[in-house]
């Protein structure tokens, strides 16, 4: 149990006392501090446990200190499997740190450490952290004794200072007084415990005049409660902290505190960025600044409040895909945005990286739109177009059956999806089926067009085809009952000739079909 009784001012114009106590200390570990009594309990009477006090600044050993307090190391000896004791400590290391727990008291691992402690079980055996106990309190280990001296965290070993310990009264359950003062004009630190006097030189110890502070117990296999009241603590600390606070506007905190310690009257500077810092879903309302954000460490704590506000910033933009060829600007992504007040921002106020992108090339493509240190990225797919009309051209006579349809073949869209018919705008406003001619049908479906070519011949009354170079004359062959041979311009031949050759013809062929009659019948 710490108790902080008497009000103390130290040198550096801080009153500790039972009420501000964890303010200035750190409770570790198994360690519980009832702040309404004052009591630290810094290990319950279980195996294994440890517990801790460290202050939360350091001390100038440039100036003399002192802390007195009552000490209970528990009710069971030893023998009664009671452990391992209790100590106070220094080390050149940054406050709240502890070190080795069981034997080595929190105080073994820190650096430049040193202390006293009180010991209620003897080890006979070290091992790389802490050294054994020294060979002449031996016995201890068949009487119930316990023994007291100094220890140093040295070559990474926590060491009991030989020739230095003394022998003391086993656990009882009763406080003991003890008074650990350091001198700094000597260097010398001294220690009063249950009427016994210890001192020894620390010059070489420190390489620092600022030290940290630390009261601490331990358990092991075997176990006590620990406890400890602080009657009195004389010492100069370092300056009080500078708090840094994160506030919402309804002084809600919103982030943990930042704590500055310094030396009296140095001075501080909390102006930066790592100081103001980033909070997610808030910003900094630069209209309330504090204006304290800059002075000097007193023996006075001191808070420097920092204001944010609700951030109402929003960047929404969207992905979208094209293709090769089709339009596109970076308005066609933006959504919407507004200012860290929730107003809506024009896409005018915005600044766009979009030098990325080419449309005629496919690919994805990132567009970056800022405003006001907020940031979205759209992502652009290009797409290599599909699209595609496949028709054919075909011929056909006056007045036969035609349709559109007639001529397509197949048709795709920008995906490589078959595309029906119904889909595509044709235009046959010149076609005409009762009139012969070569007509173009064109074909269109999402800006891709075809041509398909419809060729209207003439017939002939006997079923052949004719045209002439109009294809708007038909010519036909009359016939009449005279049968008239063409006149040449050459003389007509006498008609005895004439009818003297055909009957010469006649004869000939009577004598021909005769023969062939006989020559049968042979």
């Amino acid at each position: 149990e710490l108790l902080v009784k008497n009000n103390v001012q130290t040198q550096s114009g801080v009153t500790i006392d039972k009420s501000n106590f964890d303010k200035y200390f750190t409770i570790n570990g198994s360690a519980n501090y009832d702040k309404q009594s004052g009591e630290l309990i810094l290990t319950p009477d279980s195996v294994w446990q440890a517990g801790s006090a460290t202050s939360k600044t350091q001390i100038d050993i440039t100036k003399n200190f002192s802390i007195s307090m009552s000490v209970n190391l528990g009710t069971k000896p030893q023998s009664q499997s009671g452990g391992d004791g209790l100590a106070i400590g220094l080390y050149n290391d940054t406050p709240g740190k502890v070190g080795f727990g069981g034997n080595g008291f929190g105080i073994g691992g820190l650096n430049q450490a040193f202390g006293f402690k009180l010991d209620t079980v003897y080890n006979n055996a070290g091992n790389s952290d802490v050294a054994a106990d020294p060979i002449e309190f031996e016995d201890l280990l068949h009487k119930d004794g316990a023994f007291a001296g100094f220890i140093k965290h040295e070559s990474n070993t926590l060491t009991t200072i030989d020739g230095l310990s003394q022998e003391i009264s086993a656990p009882d359950g009763n406080y003991r007084e003890l008074t650990f003062s350091y001198d700094a004009n000597t260097k010398n630190i001294s220690v009063n415990y249950d009427g016994k006097f210890w001192s020894y030189n620390v010059g070489t110890t420190f390489s620092s005049d600022h030290i940290s502070l630390i009261i601490s117990a331990g358990t092991g296999n075997f176990n006590n409660q620990h406890s400890v009241i602080v009657h009195s603590l004389d010492a100069t600390l370092d300056s009080e902290p500078v708090m840094v606070k994160y506030m919402d506007e309804n002084q809600a905190s919103i982030a943990p505190d930042k704590m500055l310690i310094d030396t009296l009257n140095a001075p501080y500077d909390v102006t930066s960025n790592e100081y103001k810092i980033p909070i997610t879903g808030y910003v900094l309302d630069d209209t309330k600044l504090p204006n304290n954000a800059t002075g000097t460490f007193t023996n006075s704590e001191q808070t420097v409040t920092y204001i944010y506000k609700v951030d109402q910033s929003t960047l929404d933009v969207k992905d979208s895909t094209i293709y090769t060829g089709d339009k596109w600007k970076p308005q066609d992504n933006f959504v919407s945005a507004t200012d860290v007040d929730g107003n809506k921002v024009d896409f005018s106020q915005l600044t766009v990286d979009d030098s990325n992108v080419d449309t005629s090339k496919a690919g994805v493509y990132d567009v970056t739109y800022t405003y006001d240190g907020v940031s979205s990225v759209a992502k652009i797919t290009v797409k290599d177009k599909q699209t595609a009309v496949n028709v054919h051209d075909s011929s056909l006579y006056v007045g036969d059956t035609w349709k559109s349809e007639d001529n397509f073949d197949s048709a795709f869209d920008k995906d490589g999806n078959k595309v029906d018919f119904s889909q595509l705008t044709v235009d046959d406003s010149k076609v005409d089926t009762s009139k012969a001619g070569v007509y173009d049908v064109t074909y269109t479906y999402d800006g891709v067009s075809s041509v398909a070519k419809v060729t209207i011949k003439n017939k002939m009354d006997n079923g052949n085809e004719f045209s002439n170079e109009n294809d708007d004359q038909k010519l036909s062959i009359n016939k009449s009952n005279k049968n008239e041979l063409p006149e040449t311009g050459a003389e007509k031949v006498p008609i005895g000739i004439t009818l003297f050759g055909v009957l010469s013809i006649i004869l000939s062929l009577g004598i021909f079909l005769g023969r062939y009659k006989i020559k049968n019948k042979r």
